[in-house]
């Protein structure tokens, strides 16, 4: 069993965001959660992980804890955008994705970051604005 906080977390997160082995990310994350319970970048990382089995009420509930990190992380930024996306929240998801998107840190999801925006200006011209996004076969 790995004892090292940081390995659990980067190990889950590799696992969600890669999405090929969900329960062994959960795996990751409980145990994680166990070394540092109140680390809010873990709450992201199962958020992700919800989003990515498809329950995006979960994960909107589970990404409120990272929420304020958002300012600092294009990631955490993107992932609250995307799960706003896939919730039927257009207006809050685009705040998110440009938060993310404006960021100079790299991060992984820029390149679905721009598609979900392009998706949501899409809807927001056709005069759909407020229909659930359904996050192009990512999730």
């Amino acid at each position: 069993m790995v004892a090292d906080y940081h390995l659990s977390c980067q190990l889950a997160w590799a696992l969600a965001d890669a999405g090929t082995d969900l329960t062994e990310a959960q795996h990751w994350v409980e145990h994680a959660k166990q070394l540092n319970p109140d680390n809010p970048c873990l709450y992201d990382t199962e958020a992700w992980l919800e989003f990515r089995r498809g329950n995006c009420e979960i994960a909107y509930e589970k990404i409120q804890e990272a929420i304020p990190l958002a300012d600092s992380s294009p990631e955490i930024a993107f992932h609250a955008g995307a799960i706003l996306a896939s919730s039927g929240r257009p207006v809050e998801a685009l705040a998110f994705l440009d938060k993310a998107l404006d960021s100079r840190r790299p991060f992984g999801g820029r390149k679905q970051a721009e598609d979900i925006r392009h998706g949501i200006c899409v809807l927001r011209e056709n005069r759909s604005f407020g229909k659930v996004m359904p996050y192009a076969n990512f999730a």
